[in-house]
Formats: structure tokens, C-alpha cells, sequence
């Protein structure tokens, strides 16, 4: 995030911090939280979508349990539209596998990814979660690096630890870092929510 600094008085061509000429890398919104298995991170990410819903455009997807009889069987995606793919699955078979779980990555080349192409400027992407079964997939990496680096507002969740993009990622200095942990998830929701929606009315003065 670009710091601002503002001149020394009596500096010949000082000009005052303004929307019409404030940095634009200022204005950028790159939000990446990040949390230990359990701590609550796609709790705040539903709980922020929640708060969002109705206030400003999103569009992308988060990640969601699969279980049976009380157990964990696999993860699904759940694309902010309500459609969704499977992701991994104790039963999925192929050479892809992370832990006791197969990893299938049709739908998320698929329906994933492309709910992560916004359809204006001003519309959010969220990304739940960008973590090791994501990153088999050389589509998803792809897309997530395009928008670390393009001007679209992001929110996003990584995996605590991991390597290569995963790592890329938590330590990727444009954007924000967030940490979660247990019993934090309301708090820090209500924090996330904030952000997002002062940074919506500081660039509404864009679309006039």
C-alpha cells in the first residue's frame, strides 16, 4: 500500500492530498486474511458477505465443509450465486490428493475461476480459501496472482502455512494482512466489514 506523505510547508509545488489527485495505488482495496485450520476464516468471510449483501457488488467464491453423519467427508465451492463444485472428497479418485482427500479440479477451472472476473471496476472478488488444494490448479493460481496485481478490490482468505504461491501470497506486500484466530471471527468480521464499505464511499467519487 502506497504511503503518502505530505510536503514540507513552503516546498515550491506542493500539491493538497485530493480524490482528483491522490495516488491511485491508495485507493486500491487487497484485503488477505489468514488463520490457523479452525480459527474461523470462512466464518468471517460469511459473516462479512452477510453484512455486505445488498451495499456493494461481489462476486467469487468460498469454501465449505462436506459432511456425513457428523464427519468430514470432503469441501465443496459455493460461488456468491449459489452454485456449486466439488472440490475434494475422501472418495475422489486420481493422482491428486491432499491428506486423506482427492482433489478434483473441474469445477474449480470451471465455475470458480470464472466467478472471479468481475463484471465492473467496483466489484469485489472474494477468494475463500487460496490454500494447497487450490493451488494444484494452475488456472487458480493464475487468476488469484492477476488480481493481486490489477486494481480490482480483492478479499481473500490463505492457508497459515504452506509454500510457493501460498506463501507468495501471505507475504504479498499490496496488499492488507489479517489474522484470525479462535473466537475472534464476530470482531473481526465487524473490522473487515468496516473497511470494505469505507473504501467503497472513498472511491464512489470514481463512477460519477
Amino acid at each position: 500500500m502506497a504511503e503518502h506523505r505530505s510536503p514540507k510547508p513552503g516546498v515550491a509545488g506542493s500539491i493538497p492530498v485530493s480524490p482528483a489527485n491522490a495516488n491511485p495505488a491508495a485507493k486500491l482495496l487487497k484485503i488477505v486474511l489468514t488463520g490457523e485450520p479452525g480459527s474461523g476464516k470462512t466464518t468471517v468471510v460469511r459473516k462479512v458477505l452477510e453484512r455486505l449483501s445488498g451495499r456493494i457488488p461481489m462476486t467469487g467464491f468460498f469454501t465449505e465443509e462436506i459432511r456425513m453423519s457428523g464427519k468430514r467427508v470432503g469441501f465443496q465451492g459455493v460461488t456468491l450465486d449459489g452454485r456449486k463444485f466439488p472440490l475434494a472428497h475422501v472418495d475422489t479418485k486420481g493422482p491428486l490428493r491432499v491428506g486423506p482427500y482427492g482433489v478434483d479440479l473441474t469445477g474449480l477451472e470451471s465455475i470458480g475461476v470464472s466467478s472471479l472476473s468481475p463484471m465492473s471496476p467496483g466489484e469485489l472478488v472474494v477468494i475463500d480459501e487460496i490454500g494447497k488444494m487450490e493451488c494444484l490448479s494452475e488456472a487458480f493460481k493464475a487468476r488469484a496472482a492477476e488480481l493481486l496485481s490489477s486494481d480490482a478490490p480483492l478479499f481473500a482468505t490463505v492457508a497459515a502455512v504452506g509454500v510457493g504461491f501460498v506463501k507468495r501470497v501471505r507475504n504479498d506486500r499490496r496488499a492488507r494482512h489479517f489474522t484470525v484466530t479462535q473466537g475472534q471471527a464476530e470482531g473481526m468480521a465487524g473490522q473487515l466489514t468496516r473497511d470494505i464499505l469505507a473504501w467503497s464511499d472513498d472511491t464512489a467519487w470514481r463512477a460519477s
